[in-house]
């Protein structure tokens, strides 16, 4: 010891040269940043991923590689089911933005073949038709508006902005006596819908019978882009006998 009480044997120097440095190296190795401040500088990671864990070790939040290979977001409720996401959805597919409820539904999802989005599926506003003003004919389907003609004519018209790419409609079609038959088609913006990279859909309603038979289009994709302005003309025709042919539109909306 000195005069000021300092063990300077060499022996308990070296101890504690080698006591520092053995902390020193634990704190190198240290993975942990418990009440850590990110400064004006901000947090990069270069190739890693961000991770939050629940309690019994489930995964909560994900940033990073996600499970088709590319780097997004993924968070999750604390029973697991997913709540959000920012990935692909399958393979090949570009990344998008998807909400799901507990029950594992897509409430809300980015477009996957255009822009705009998939879900939720909106309605589209669509009225009865008539070339001159008259009055209009109820059945149990709602309005119907009955042709003769044996080319297309409008029997319903709309206009809205397009939020959905691909519309599903139906309608409930009845025909005046058994050997008529009916046609119908959807044009929108000028355009005869058709499948997404398929031939224009005409809808079919055959001769056989006078009762109400249901015709359900194939998905039909819009023209144009998203928010664009769309006015719609739906048609149909009698395309077999001689009797009248009713239509009433029961559903139109995205899908």
């Amino acid at each position: 010891m000195d005069n000021r009480g300092i063990d300077t044997d060499p022996g308990w120097i070296n101890r504690k040269f080698r006591e520092l440095e053995a902390k020193i190296e634990a704190m190198r190795s240290e993975r942990r940043a418990a009440a850590t401040t990110i400064g004006s500088g901000g947090l990069t990671i270069d190739g890693g991923d961000l991770i939050l864990l629940e309690a019994d070790g489930d995964e909560i939040f994900v940033i990073g590689e996600q499970p088709y290979g590319d780097r997004g977001i993924s968070a999750y409720r604390d029973d697991g089911t997913e709540a959000l996401s920012v990935r692909k959805p399958l393979p090949g597919f570009p990344q998008r933005v998807a909400i799901f409820d507990r029950d594992g539904h897509e409430i809300f999802t980015e477009g996957g073949l255009s822009d705009g989005i998939d879900r939720p599926f909106f309605s589209i506003p669509i009225q009865p038709y008539l070339a001159s003003a008259g009055p209009l004919s109820a059945g149990p389907n709602g309005f119907e508006v009955s042709t003769t003609s044996t080319t297309f004519a409008t029997t319903h018209v709309g206009m809205w902005r397009r939020s959905n790419y691909l519309t599903r409609w139906r309608w409930q079609i009845r025909c005046s006596d058994a050997s008529t038959a009916a046609e119908v088609r959807v044009v929108v913006n000028g355009t005869h819908l058709g499948t997404y990279l398929g031939s224009p859909w005409t809808g079919v309603r055959a001769a056989g019978s006078t009762s109400y038979v249901e015709v359900l289009s194939a998905r039909l994709t819009l023209p144009g882009a998203y928010l664009d302005q769309m006015s719609v003309t739906v048609q149909a025709r009698r395309s077999a006998g001689t009797g009248t042919v009713s239509v009433a539109l029961t559903e139109a909306r995205g899908d």
